[in-house]
């Protein structure tokens, strides 16, 4: 897995510790729109979104988008519309989660490949779990 570049755009908590855990296992990690001292020194900060243009892997959050206009970055002041997301992320594959009918259509139509991960009965199960402990 080493070597294999990932950008983590937006996300809270579970997306700085993500970053940890791909970074430990020799990951290049780049981030944008996710801020936290927790964050390793050696990846790397974006400035813009622009800067994760050629990574071939991007990690959207949960939910990708809370109001179809932007991408969800709480952790962060960061504005990230989406069609500045679509155009940075035209040769990357995403994975997003809580992707609703509109942003699978407004990936569709940027021809963006992606998958979401809420999908994958793995996530869902996991991530219910979690939630259901909290409450």
């Amino acid at each position: 897995m080493a070597g294999i570049s990932v950008a983590i755009v937006g996300g809270d908590l579970r997306f700085v510790r993500l970053a940890q855990i791909l970074y430990e296992k020799g990951f290049i990690v780049s981030v944008y729109g996710l801020c936290h001292p927790d964050l390793p020194e050696a990846i790397h900060h974006c400035a813009s979104i622009g800067e994760i243009k050629d990574c071939p892997y991007i990690i959207g959050p949960i939910p990708f988008s809370k109001d179809n206009k932007c991408v969800f970055t709480p952790m962060c002041n960061t504005y990230i519309s989406l069609e500045q997301f679509f155009l940075a992320a035209t040769n990357s594959f995403v994975l997003g989660s809580v992707l609703n009918p509109t942003l699978r259509n407004l990936f569709n139509t940027h021809h963006i490949k992606w998958c979401d991960i809420m999908e994958l009965d793995e996530i869902a199960i996991l991530n219910a779990i979690h939630t259901q402990v909290q409450n």
